[in-house]
């Protein structure tokens, strides 16, 4: 959004330049239509001074003063874009009053900020339009007093000019509100796909990651395993967990992979490893890179760890838990289901052997 406003910023004293070089074309080329058809009104040096010099002093002053808040790097963008939007007004203001008697001149202003409105601030919306309403205001007494005998016209441009400015500033806040809405909308979309990546990414009873990322993720990594980057890949599985269950409860169960999920969490460091729950009571690790060795050593800490961990409803004895693993490394490009199998036998020797132990095959 900011580099986007900074091109409309960057498009607006575009704006202003072309505005001013063509106000002094235009004035220079009428002033010598009057002065060859006689038409002048006034002494040249008072015409030169009211029509030309004079407007094209305030719109230079104004195009500086707002390219040099656009270039410093001091300003916030909210004080570029005012500086550039007050300036725009006040070049087309400008235009409105030393050019008062073209009424058609007097909505400048509030076609400027109409334009405006994509900086999406209501306060600069309603200074403009007041500086609009002013501007139509100065117009209409600086004609009056050149033609007072078109009083009665000039009136009624003024009166047509300010409700084609209300209906423009009317306009410019639906346009900030509808964009108001639209941008709430997108944040609760993008919220709403935020926690629904979440919730596919992970498993809302342990908070490691689901099944899903798993997959996707391992075979990333297994896409890029060589004798430089090997990827070691565990299952562990929670010892006589259907015993739990059936003794304690589906609810307690849940607090026994509740807690290995925690400690999991806790130990695991994700820049190089994977968690996550693969199956009921399954848990898959994939790390890359590094040594077995270390990996194993790994998953024994947190195996003393988990046993270690007391279950009050258990009861005062015997009110901990344990689970085996299996473990396994490749130096080549495999897929994940290939690799699994191996870890998975390895899991099964470790259930053979009497339980709550790490094999490696």
């Amino acid at each position: 959004m900011s580099e986007f406003e900074a091109r409309i910023r960057s498009l607006i004293l575009r704006i202003i330049l072309v505005t001013i070089i063509f106000d002094v074309i235009s004035n220079i080329g009428l002033t010598i239509y009057y002065i060859v058809t006689d038409d002048l009104g006034s002494e040249i040096s008072v015409y030169l001074s009211e029509r030309i010099i004079m407007p094209t002093a305030i719109n230079v002053l104004a195009l500086i003063a707002a390219k040099r808040f656009n270039d410093s790097k001091k300003e916030t963008a909210k004080s570029k874009y005012w500086a550039c939007a007050m300036a725009f007004a006040t070049v087309v203001g400008s235009l409105a009053v030393f050019q008062c008697y073209f009424p058609c001149l007097w909505t400048g202003p509030a076609i400027a900020m109409i334009f405006c409105s994509i900086f999406h601030d209501f306060k600069l919306i309603r200074v403009m339009f007041i500086y609009s309403m002013g501007i139509i205001a100065l117009a209409y007494v600086f004609v009056v007093g050149d033609y007072p005998e078109n009083m009665s016209f000039y009136m009624q441009c003024a009166i047509v000019s300010a409700i084609i400015t209300v209906i423009a500033f009317l306009l410019a806040n639906a346009m900030e509100e509808y964009a108001r809405n639209v941008a709430k909308l997108n944040r609760e979309n993008l919220e709403k796909e935020i926690e629904l990546k979440r919730r596919l990414d992970f498993d809302p009873l342990t908070e490691v990651h689901s099944r899903g990322y798993m997959d996707l993720r391992g075979e990333e990594m297994l896409k890029n395993a060589d004798r430089f980057n090997p990827v070691t890949v565990a299952i562990i599985d929670i010892d006589d967990f259907k015993q739990i269950n059936d003794k304690y409860g589906h609810e307690n169960g849940d607090k026994v992979l509740r807690t290995l999920g925690l400690l999991l969490n806790s130990l695991i460091d994700e820049r190089h490893t994977i968690v996550g729950r693969y199956g009921g009571e399954e848990f898959l690790f994939i790390f890359e890179g590094g040594n077995i060795n270390e990996h194993e050593a790994l998953l024994d800490a947190l195996r003393e760890s988990f046993s270690l961990i007391n279950y009050a409803f258990m009861g005062p004895t015997n009110n901990s838990c344990s689970f085996s693993g299996g473990i396994t490394v490749t130096y080549e490009r495999q897929h994940l289901d290939e690799v699994f199998k191996v870890a998975d036998e390895a899991l099964y020797i470790a259930k053979g052997k009497g339980k709550n132990n790490i094999v490696r095959k």
